[in-house]
């Protein structure tokens, strides 16, 4: 499963987020943090089990974040703060690339 950014607009467009945790071939790269953890409370789990779910992940080596990770945060906001920077989407390629950065949603 994936989820191509054809917002214009956004940091990261043209990139393509996908969910290697979905993946059932073998060799593909394994999550590399959890985001959007709360967002589980949407579906009928109890605020109170929170901190048990982000034990959990990080005992399976998922960081959990509420929102993006760290890196990624950082594109955002650096083209939020210049958007006239030449190809947010090239520059941000590389670094997930480089990071492997490969769980977008939990």
């Amino acid at each position: 499963m994936y989820g191509r950014i054809e917002n214009k607009a956004h940091p990261f467009y043209g990139l393509d987020f996908i969910h290697p945790e979905l993946f059932q071939e073998q060799g593909s790269a394994a999550p590399g943090f959890a985001a959007f953890v709360s967002s589980v409370i949407e579906s009928g789990v109890k605020p109170d089990e929170m901190p048990g779910i982000r034990s959990r992940l990080k005992e399976l080596g998922l960081e959990p974040y509420d929102c993006l990770s760290p890196a990624l945060m950082d594109a955002i906001a650096t083209h939020v703060a210049n958007p006239k920077l030449p190809d947010p989407a090239t520059s941000c390629r590389l670094r997930l690339a480089a990071r492997s950065a490969s769980r977008y949603h939990v």
